[in-house]
């Protein structure tokens, strides 16, 4: 598709408040060519009813003009459209994600737990876990920053598998089988593509490639358990038949196993003290293992970016933390930046909802824009983030700015007397004029008086500043009505009122057919727009139905509402049924009514009304 056939979709959407043409036309993006074509066609039939009407006229003439294109970008062109939106759904979350590196990334540096919370923010803006990845990398390549160093080290040639003398293009192909395996969102998974891709870096580079190589020989020397893949399973190979046995969490009653022949912990090394940990006799338990992500989880209330103008004062925003379920939420609240402080830095366990005080110092920015990172950590739970942008506003001195009025007010009462008359001289008399008021039968439809849209609703009162002893148009335009149209004349100070009736150019006769679809209506909305017509069928019955003496009667209307929003028929139930007259004159006030649309081509409603017939006269004796 071209470029600026793209333009014009997305403009379209954005002003009928859709998300993209698969919502406006209510299918899915998959939906076959019939049901695509059976979507345009009630939109262009909607679209041709609705191009009087100055709510839905724009969007109505772009849909007849276009319908073509929107075949095209719903049907035969789909693969083009869909990744052209794809792209700029990407394009915009990708922007807020850069904020959020602008905030991780200090001096230069990207630490792995400020790395773990963008990774967080990328799934909460729907962004696959790959691009994000890709994003991080290209922005620490733009603002040469790189990753801290990792707390411990890592044997990436393990990682990879693949011995330590491997070629670039073996460590290439592992890196690429590597990513195709380790899918998903889970801590897990995130670590080993994260390490993947610190393999692909490092190892492009000869010389970034040595400088490693040095420190794994380093590494391996301290510590005897870490060797290439193939040396290793020959130092760890077992003299005597032991098992390690680990109960992975309190409600798991089948141990697993490590087979026999491998790793036991009567012949594993002891862990050196660097690297933390304890070493169990042979033979004990390890205990229960967390799993990851088994702890308490919470949600952030309201935005996760947040935009602070910021002038001489202190300057706050507040976050609201709220539980998921009944667990305590232990944990803490972080800040990366010294002029931004949080209150209090420590959750509440035993609160369900919690807020979190965010105070901005701004004599602590050295920019107009600065970026921080506000981390919520729960133990052994979930990690979220909040960016705070701060941005500093300018700031006038009041004093300066009262004393500037002050003195302005009083040299200029001073000098009044003499520059009134000059600069303010008496006001010129007002032009002849006439007023005009207009009141429409039904009230609905637009009002133009003098080539203007006075109205929208059907009725303008006291129309002024008209030209006198000239004709003046007057027009009234309401969908399904013939165009009323009449030029007056008006003297100064003349106040005309016009009450135009209009003329049904719909004969509001539909009948559904055998392929037509009965749709679900709003019954509601449907229901209060056809009783807040009730006074109107009352003023018709009496109207052509005339007597002083008169006794209630219950009258049902049966409307077919059609899926364009209007009423396109009309029939009545009851002892005693309003004449032909009646009629016309209870559908013109029906036919004006603007209903909510629906999917369907028709639907049913039925109201009853309580309205007065003249009483029947007594027999004569």
């Amino acid at each position: 598709m071209k470029k600026r056939e793209l333009d014009a979709i997305q403009k379209f959407v954005s002003n009928t408040g859709a998300t993209d043409l698969f919502a406006y036309f209510e299918v899915a993006r998959d939906a076959d060519i019939e049901t695509v074509e059976a979507a345009v066609r009630r939109k262009r039939a909607w679209a041709q009813g609705q191009q009087a009407n100055p709510k839905y006229r724009q969007t109505a003439i772009w849909v007849i003009k276009n319908v073509g294109l929107c075949k095209r970008a719903l049907g035969s062109e789909r693969g083009a459209y869909v990744g052209e939106i794809t792209k700029a759904a990407q394009s915009g979350a990708l922007e807020v994600l850069g904020n959020v590196l602008d905030g991780a990334v200090y001096d230069h540096k990207l630490s792995a737990e400020r790395e773990e919370a963008v990774l967080d923010r990328g799934v909460q803006l729907g962004l696959p876990d790959t691009v994000v990845e890709r994003y991080i990398e290209d922005y620490l390549d733009r603002h040469d920053a790189r990753r801290a160093s990792p707390p411990e080290f890592v044997d990436l040639y393990e990682v990879l598998g693949v011995d330590p003398d491997a070629s670039s293009a073996e460590i290439q192909q592992a890196v690429a089988r590597g990513l195709d395996q380790a899918q998903g969102l889970n801590a897990d998974a995130t670590i080993t593509r994260r390490n993947l891709r610190r393999a692909s870096r490092l190892f492009r580079s000869a010389e970034l490639r040595a400088e490693y190589d040095s420190e794994r020989e380093r590494e391996v020397a301290a510590v005897p358990g870490l060797a290439a893949p193939n040396e290793r399973e020959q130092q760890l190979t077992p003299k005597h038949d032991r098992s390690i046995q680990l109960r992975l969490s309190e409600d798991d009653n089948d141990p697993e196993t490590a087979p026999t022949g491998r790793l036991s912990l009567a012949n594993a090394p002891p862990a050196p003290p660097s690297l933390g940990g304890k070493t169990l006799p042979s033979g004990q338990s390890t205990g229960s293992i967390r799993r990851p992500g088994g702890g308490p989880r919470f949600d952030i209330v309201g935005d996760l970016q947040r935009t602070l103008r910021v002038g001489r004062s202190l300057t706050r925003t507040e976050i609201v933390i709220r539980r998921q379920g009944d667990h305590r939420l232990h944990g803490r609240i972080l800040s990366d930046r010294t002029w931004m402080k949080v209150a209090p830095d420590r959750l509440d366990p035993n609160l369900a909802e919690q807020t979190i005080t965010v105070t901005i110092d701004p004599s602590g920015l050295t920019r107009n824009r600065a970026v921080a990172l506000c981390t919520i950590i729960a133990d052994r739970g979930a990690r979220k983030s909040v960016t705070v942008v701060a941005e500093r506003v300018g700031v006038k001195p009041i004093w300066l700015i009262s004393g500037a009025i002050l003195a302005l007010g009083a040299t200029a009462a001073t000098a009044w007397p003499m520059i009134s008359t000059t600069l303010l001289p008496s006001p010129p008399p007002p032009p002849p004029s006439g007023t005009l008021s207009v009141f429409a039968d039904p009230p609905a439809g637009e009002v133009h008086i003098g080539g203007r849209l006075r109205s929208a609703g059907g009725s303008v009162l006291d129309v002024t500043g008209l030209p006198v002893d000239k004709p003046v148009e007057v027009r009234v335009i309401l969908d399904g009505f013939q165009v009323w149209e009449q030029s007056v004349e008006l003297s100064d100070g003349d106040a005309l009122t016009l009450k135009p009736v209009l003329k049904l150019t719909d004969p509001m006769d539909y009948e559904p057919d055998a392929e037509a679809i009965q749709g679900s209506l709003d019954t509601e909305a449907v229901s209060t727009a056809i009783r807040s017509r009730g006074p109107a069928v009352q003023a018709c019955i009496t109207e052509h139905h005339p007597g002083t003496t008169r006794t209630d009667r219950t009258l049902e209307i049966v409307s077919h509402v059609l899926a364009d929003g209007h009423i396109g028929s009309l029939s009545f139930n009851g002892t005693e049924l309003p004449s032909t007259l009646a009629v016309q004159c209870i559908k013109r006030q029906l036919r004006a009514l603007r209903l909510p649309l629906f999917q369907g081509h028709y639907g049913i409603s039925r109201e009853s009304f309580i309205v007065s017939f003249p009483s029947p006269e007594p027999a004569k004796p």
